[in-house]
């Protein structure tokens, strides 16, 4: 663990992250509205779109500011995790939305 104080976690000096993903998540929901009917399948489209716009800012952010900066080399491993997941998740569901198709 590194002794940074500036990388820290900060669990309630960032509303810019719950604000964003609250508006995401409010307008995936309304625009699902219009094909999916069950509503917690459009819950779970949101929240797994604002959690996959998140992890994507975040990889963003940690390529552009922190690359280089030793102290956060740890932060690595956990980014690395996440974007393996991301596209996990991406291939996955193609694999579904293809094998779907190919059974029509």
């Amino acid at each position: 663990m590194h002794d940074n104080p500036a990388m820290s976690p900060d669990w309630l000096g960032n509303p810019q992250h719950v604000a964003a993903a609250a508006v995401l998540a409010f307008v995936v929901t309304q625009v699902a509205r219009a094909w999916v009917r069950p509503w917690l399948a459009r819950a779970s489209i949101a929240v797994g779109a604002a959690a996959t716009a998140e992890i994507v800012v975040e990889l963003v952010e940690y390529a552009l500011l922190y690359r280089d900066d030793a102290s956060v080399r740890e932060y690595y491993d956990t980014l690395a995790d996440l974007a393996s997941s991301v596209f996990g998740a991406v291939a996955g569901t193609a694999a579904a939305l293809a094998l779907g198709r190919s059974r029509r």
